[in-house]
């Protein structure tokens, strides 16, 4: 029988507390695929609780600037930091607060997370995905990625968004466990991705691949994705959106360019997170309409 911890111990970790192999950490709604679920499911119990809301049609996760699109949305119905709602960890990404938010867009309940953790960032793929299991638990149907990336198409400008339509998982990693088997072979929702080439123009379209970081990959390594078939590469998005795949999401990946591939000089991060923000600013109105037509 689970055992409740007392204040006397130690917090644990994000990870700990969703991969421990003993009876010490209190899973009040258990899981029968482990406690990875069992936690997104205590985590869903958590929001419902906080933020006064039963189930989420749509779930966001806003990486590196992209909070930058919130900023005309208005005040949040609820907000809480992601490290006070089981199985969350705090970001440690620059332009990444951390923020769980709660809107209703036209009416649609929408979850927000402004930040996400990375696999570089050393906690393995749990965590990771959390919030994704975490949204399955809450019901939501339509997931929006977002992120950052470089690109080996000089003709696509600092700023150009792209929209994901197919990836290569470089990590090797995969978020589920060994029991499960997922046919991979439509992550990225068509008919959202032509939506939002319909609503702009100016988006394009475009495979995405992911590294697993936390440096950027050399020369040789991006050229090897490129001839692997990708126009973008980051440190990101993948394996979320794999793991949308068990829930049966709609996903839509969308990625902002802040670098081109071997284009030379140091990588300014500062930079990076104003192109994105900039770039998110100009999407606040496409990232309404798409949440509320989910």
């Amino acid at each position: 029988m689970a055992v409740q911890l007392t204040t006397l111990e130690p917090p644990r970790t994000a990870t700990q507390l969703m991969m421990a192999d003993d009876d010490t950490v209190h899973l009040t709604r258990p899981h029968p695929r482990g406690r990875a679920y069992a936690c997104a499911n205590d985590a869903a119990a958590a929001i419902r609780e906080r933020f006064g809301v039963d189930t989420i049609s749509t779930g966001l996760i806003l990486g590196t600037g992209w909070g930058a699109a919130l900023e005309a949305w208005g005040a949040p119905e609820a907000e809480a930091p992601m490290h006070e709602i089981p199985g969350f960890m705090s970001p440690t990404t620059v332009g990444q607060p951390g923020l769980v938010r709660l809107y209703h867009v036209d009416g649609v309940p929408t979850l927000v997370m402004v930040g996400r953790t990375h696999l570089f960032e050393g906690h393995g793929c749990v965590p990771v995905v959390h919030p994704v299991r975490v949204l399955g638990a809450l019901g939501a149907r339509s997931l929006i990625l977002t992120g950052v990336s470089g690109t080996f198409h000089p003709q696509w400008p600092l700023g150009q968004v792209v929209a994901i339509k197919d990836h290569l998982n470089l990590s090797w990693v995969s978020p589920f466990p060994d029991n499960i088997t997922v046919d991979l072979s439509q992550v990225y929702d068509p008919a959202l991705r032509e939506r939002v080439v319909s609503l702009d123009p100016n988006i394009v379209s475009g495979v995405f691949a992911m590294f697993s970081g936390r440096t950027y990959e050399t020369v040789t390594e991006a050229y090897a994705a490129k001839n692997y078939g990708a126009d973008l590469v980051g440190m990101s998005t993948v394996l979320e959106a794999i793991a949308a795949v068990e829930y049966g999401f709609r996903t839509l990946g969308l990625s902002v360019v802040t670098m081109h591939e071997s284009g030379g000089g140091e990588i300014d991060q500062s930079s990076v997170v104003a192109i994105a923000e900039a770039a998110a600013r100009r999407c606040s109105p496409l990232l309404r309409a798409l949440v509320a037509g989910s």
